[in-house]
């Protein structure tokens, strides 16, 4: 009857593999849907990621096509906030009794979604520990007048101790999810300059959280030149007891595709000034 139709699939149960989300939705937009929309229950975090993995597949394939993906309960929180960087068109949020699992109040979807809407206004640097973020962070602050944030910092001053000691009581995946958090922070106040913390483009909710509030800049060196740079700090868990160029080279080549799929810009700092790099920066930034 040339009316518009949302073809759905609802799984109470489980969350089915990544690949069966995404067939699922090219088969509603073959059936004629205009717009497709799966709800799936999550049994683990784990689960959530490969909803919003499957979101961001779909519309790599299908970009024209509108979805709305929701994983649901507690656990699907994030996929009802953020679903819309993975490319979901609609969330759903309660203003009196909720209708399905896990909804949350329009004033909280309002409080964590608008900061990601807003346009690019930071400048992020990410990296492996010891390329040089603070220093070239500080010189960018002074060249555009920025203030300056080390997300690291921010982690330890809310958690009321050092990172050495969340990784030692916590965990590395506790940690984790303190940095995602930390995210959300950073989309309410002015533009300003963020040095990360190595890891944090190791989740794919921080690149896109990252990408959705400022422009990301890669710096790299080699390790050789991280060794010189961190041999002698203590706060470096992840490299306890492994102080060496080959434990350091492997474990960046683990990380280079996540740094190389976040940047939008990648700069070598071997042999070169922070004052120079940051003076790369302020450049690109401004064209």
């Amino acid at each position: 009857m040339n009316m518009k139709t949302i073809g759905s699939y609802h799984n109470f149960d489980c969350t089915p593999e990544s690949e069966e989300l995404v067939r699922k939705m090219h088969e509603m937009k073959r059936m004629g849907a205009s717009i497709g929309k799966i709800a799936v229950m999550p049994q683990s975090e784990e689960d959530v990621e490969v909803l919003l993995e499957a979101a961001g597949k779909i519309k790599e394939d299908i970009p024209k096509f509108p979805i709305i993906m929701i994983s649901m309960g507690e656990l699907g929180k994030e996929s009802r906030l953020y679903g819309g960087l993975y490319g979901s068109v609609i969330s759903f949020g309660k203003l009196g009794t909720a209708s399905a699992p896990g909804q949350v109040s329009v004033k909280e979807l309002r409080k964590k979604m608008e900061p990601f809407y807003n346009g690019k206004k930071h400048v992020i640097l990410i990296g492996f520990m010891g390329v040089g973020k603070t220093v070239v962070s500080q010189h960018i602050g002074k060249l555009t007048g920025r203030n300056v944030i080390d997300t690291d910092e921010l982690i330890t001053m809310t958690e009321g101790r050092s990172i050495g000691d969340i990784f030692e009581s916590e965990g590395e995946p506790f940690f984790r999810k303190l940095e995602t958090n930390s995210i959300d922070r950073l989309g309410n106040i002015s533009p300003c300059v963020v040095s990360c913390g190595g890891g944090m483009v190791l989740r794919e909710i921080n690149i896109r959280k990252l990408r959705a509030i400022g422009t990301i800049v890669l710096l790299t060196a080699e390790p050789a030149t991280i060794l010189g740079r961190v041999e002698n700090s203590g706060e470096r868990p992840l490299l306890q007891d492994n102080l060496n160029e080959d434990y350091i080279s492997v474990l960046m080549d683990k990380r280079k595709p996540y740094y190389e799929e976040a940047a939008d810009l990648v700069i070598p700092t071997d042999g070169k000034l922070p004052e120079s790099i940051a003076e790369n920066i302020v450049r690109y930034i401004r064209t």
